[in-house]
């Protein structure tokens, strides 16, 4: 059997439906506790409805902002339709309905993005194809679908695909030199001595080295293991507790958790089907497999035997093409960074969609100020903290882009206003990313109210040509920089120095 052959047995085969009906509820579950501890801690409020200006993701400018009360009521809308996913009630509807708005949220604003957040995009699409609602359901229930237990194989590996794009592109993200020296975990451990077991340890170099290899060999090798059987329950093990030490070492929410649960479904589908039938009476059958006549060769004879044929679904051509063109979008957005010159760490392009977690530490200080270009004197200082809200500002920082869709705003502004005949707004942005000594990341010489961001590297953000060990070269320094002349500290001019929360 040749590999094109093995994919088709994949795909076509059927399997128990018990691991879609549990992905239906356990999903639906955890973006329930997600959207609603959102709303009650006034985050969403925070997110969506407070600030003056949002950021929303490349190619979807266009979409509109409403006010305040439409904007809370589609919010509050998406728990109710995570209710009706986990009893399979209108499934398609309710999926369909769910994942718009679920998408309109997450691309409403960059300063929210979080890559768990990404893949729960991701996954609510996918949903809208899974038949997920074929048992254990009020559609099953009432009739409105037939009732099955046993689904194509697609639907199981589709899945499986998608999460171990999130494992295996987030250990080749960490496949850089300060990863390997133990940067930036290094520092983040240095601040978790309350953790328990790790505490009287977490200053020493050698766990660092430890967490920063450990995390790259999981991330690359836990799909591998956990579907190969002889590995596959000291894997899960493994994984499981990896995660676990993640929720107390870093402030990423829930992911761990939900990628705990959603890694089960790696296991074999019968597991699934073995246990769930405690609960789902129909999945308590064995599954039904037909037996076939086949004639079988001796050396001198021909027997003519009976053997069990596994059951088959018929997978059109168009639903062959399709879960192709998603594939390997997948696989292909990831790597978009190498298009891009420098660490993407530094410039942050290419870093969204790319399941580039926890490799940045950045500390920026930052001075925005509006002058005449005649004169090059200063009109005003630009405070950050007037236009936006704190984890707006947080995240701003760190993304040249994003600075130069805010100069751009308030340049727009200013000119609405005819506040000034002629002006140009200047950014002196300094940052250390994991570690290492501060260097410009935006020409300090560029009006960032016209600079232009494109698809193509920008050439107002400076190079990063700081060493992890050792000082950076005077050309990525500012004038005042060089005479020792600046302070890392909050000043009423508008410098603003912020650590910045790692996404």
């Amino acid at each position: 059997m040749n590999t094109t052959d093995k994919i088709k047995k994949l795909f076509t085969d059927a399997v128990s439906i018990a691991p879609l009906v549990y992905l239906r509820v356990v999903f639906g579950l955890f973006m329930i506790y997600h959207f609603v501890k959102y709303y009650q801690k006034g985050w969403f409020h925070n997110y969506y409805v407070k600030p003056e200006l949002l950021f929303p993701h490349d190619l979807f400018t266009w979409l509109p902002r409403f006010g305040a009360d439409i904007t809370t009521g589609l919010y509050l809308l998406m728990p109710v339709l995570c209710l009706f996913i986990i009893l399979g009630l209108f499934y398609r509807a309710s999926t369909s309905l769910f994942f718009v708005l679920n998408a309109y949220f997450f691309l409403l604003d960059k300063t929210t993005y979080m890559n768990h957040y990404y893949l729960f995009v991701l996954l609510s699409f996918l949903m809208i194809f899974l038949p997920a609602n074929k048992s254990f359901s009020l559609d099953a229930l009432f009739k409105r679908v037939k009732s099955q237990s046993e689904v194509p194989g697609w639907t199981i590996w589709l899945v499986r695909f998608q999460l171990a794009v999130v494992y295996i592109y987030g250990g080749i993200a960490k496949l850089n030199m300060d990863w390997f020296q133990g940067q930036p975990m290094h520092y983040w451990l240095s601040k978790k001595k309350h953790v328990v077991l790790i505490g009287p340890y977490v200053e020493e170099k050698w766990l660092a080295y430890f967490f920063s290899y450990g995390g790259v060999f999981l991330d690359l090798f836990a799909v591998p293991f956990l579907l190969w059987k002889k590995t596959r329950w000291p894997a899960l093990v493994v994984v499981i507790l990896f995660h676990m030490m993640n929720s107390q070492l870093f402030n990423i929410g829930i992911f761990p958790w939900i990628m705990i649960a959603l890694t089960l479904l790696f296991l074999p589908t019968e597991y699934f089907r073995k246990t769930m039938s405690v609960f789902i009476p129909s999945l308590r059958n064995e599954q039904i497999v037909p037996t076939g006549t086949f004639k079988k060769k001796g050396k001198n004879k021909v027997e003519v035997v009976k053997e069990k044929l596994q059951p088959i679904f018929s997978v059109s051509k168009l639903t062959y093409g399709l879960i192709g063109i998603y594939c390997v979008f997948q696989l292909l957005v990831p790597l978009r960074h190498f298009l891009y010159a420098g660490n993407p760490s530094w410039t942050e392009e290419g870093h969204f969609f790319s399941w580039r977690m926890m490799l940045r530490d950045k500390n920026p200080n930052s001075n925005i100020k509006v002058v005449d270009p005649k004169t090059g004197k200063m009109l005003e200082s630009v405070l950050m903290g007037d236009y936006l809200t704190t984890s707006q500002k947080n995240m701003a920082l760190r993304r040249p882009e994003m600075i130069q869709r805010f100069c751009k705003y308030v340049g727009d502004k200013l000119r609405k206003e005819q506040k000034y005949d002629d002006f140009e707004i200047k950014v002196r942005l300094m940052a250390s990313l994991n570690g290492r000594e501060e260097q410009l990341l935006i020409d300090p010489n560029v009006d960032m109210s016209t600079a232009e961001y494109n698809w193509q590297s920008s050439s107002w953000i400076m190079p990063m040509k700081t060493p992890l060990f050792g000082s950076p070269p005077a050309d990525v320094l500012p004038q005042a920089r060089k005479k020792n002349t600046n302070t890392a500290t909050t000043t009423s001019n508008g410098r603003v120095r912020q650590q910045i929360i790692r996404r």
